[in-house]
């Protein structure tokens, strides 16, 4: 009967550190689940490309624990992880600043790097003045900042005749007469351009175009005849009309 006393006695104590252990993990693990998260910059998570230049940084505090809140923060901004996980930010450390406000936080930091990665996390205070667990690290990219910093040429599909016109550099003109033609009337203006060539051409095209229509003649031979008019009076805009004229 003692025999078994003492074994039922043991148990309980068996039980009692059990319990014990359970209780140390669930207060650690519930302390770990404190650390702020839900890490934003500009309402996004890890942006690409970012063109803020004083970023707006927002958090959330992650405590279920009745009348839990923030009353201070401190954001650390670093060039990389590990200089962040060492507590040693580098580029910049707002230090401790009393708050309740975790949406919107903005970067006071120096000058952003175009297109640099930037490491950051958050530290929060409770309301007992503990500070909870540090945030995982998150980040942001920025994108050109400026718009000097923009070296590439847009592009797109281009007409081959509005290539070639374009790299020519031709340009649209027209007579001294400032006063348009009324609708009723029929005008034509002439217009002779002499140049000359210093090397024999291989291939020569001529592109003409006006308004309405046009024709064309190289050294007094005509090349091209205007095309009639359609019902409605009006050629299709930027429409080209191309002679080859390498053997004039």
């Amino acid at each position: 009967m003692t025999f078994r006393d003492n074994n039922f006695r043991a148990s309980l104590r068996d039980i009692g550190i059990a319990l014990a252990c359970l209780w140390l993990w669930v207060g650690v693990a519930s302390a770990q689940s404190g650390k702020p998260v839900m890490l934003e910059c500009e309402s996004l998570i890890t942006p690409l490309g970012m063109d803020a230049k004083k970023p707006l940084l927002s958090w959330k505090l992650q405590d279920t624990n009745t009348g839990a809140q923030q009353t201070a923060y401190e954001i650390q901004v670093a060039s990389s992880s590990a200089l962040l996980a060492a507590g040693t930010p580098d580029i910049w450390d707002s230090r401790r600043v009393e708050s309740r406000d975790s949406i919107g936080a903005g970067y006071r930091g120096p000058a952003l790097t175009t297109s640099k990665r930037y490491f950051w996390r958050v530290l929060v205070w409770g309301r007992d003045g503990k500070r909870y667990p540090p945030s995982d690290i998150s980040w942001w990219e920025t994108g050109l900042l400026q718009q000097e910093n923009w070296k590439a040429k847009w592009i797109g599909y281009e007409e081959p005749e509005l290539k070639y016109l374009r790299e020519s550099g031709a340009q649209w003109i027209t007579n001294s007469d400032t006063e348009a033609p009324k609708a009723a009337d029929k005008a034509a203006h002439d217009f002779r351009f002499n140049f000359a060539v210093a090397r024999p051409v291989r291939r020569a095209s001529l592109y003409v175009t006006g308004q309405d229509s046009a024709s064309a003649w190289i050294n007094g031979k005509q090349v091209l005849e205007a095309e009639p008019l359609p019902a409605w009076k009006q050629m299709p805009w930027k429409t080209y009309t191309v002679r080859d004229i390498s053997k004039m």
